[in-house]
């Protein structure tokens, strides 16, 4: 088995010290573990202040793009979760999530938290995905 760490260009670049997303080739299969994303665009710029919806399409966005940079889809997906800063923003959220994900969509979990890295973001999602092949 080896891992490596990447940071596709089809992303914002991280602000710190950390990868997009960790490999593990595990022969068979990869196993990619993506960090928490965020409504950046590619240049680094938030969109949707304010907006769970907007902010939510540029999440998936996000997650689109790393799992394309390593030839997945959102059908490789096995589990996400949901870090809100609202609650009430579950239902805007699952409405753009339908869009993106299979019927039915992967195990997932929801987590209420006070505030993320910046206060303007509404939500954060991690993702697991293991691409066969």
């Amino acid at each position: 088995m080896s891992i490596r760490y990447d940071s596709p260009s089809t992303v914002a670049p991280p602000v710190s010290n950390y990868s997009h997303v960790a490999v593990a080739d595990l022969g068979s299969a990869k196993l990619l573990h993506l960090a928490g994303q965020v409504a950046l665009d590619k240049a680094g710029t938030l969109i949707g202040a304010g907006d769970i919806t907007q902010q939510t399409e540029q999440i998936f966005a996000n997650i689109g793009a790393i799992l394309a940079a390593h030839n997945a889809t959102m059908h490789h997906v096995v589990k996400m979760t949901y870090y809100y800063t609202d609650m009430h923003h579950r239902s805007a959220v699952a409405a753009v999530r339908d869009r993106y994900l299979p019927q039915p969509g992967p195990p997932s979990t929801a987590v209420a938290v006070s505030s993320l890295a910046l206060p303007e973001w509404l939500l954060e999602i991690d993702v697991v995905a293991v691409v066969t092949g």
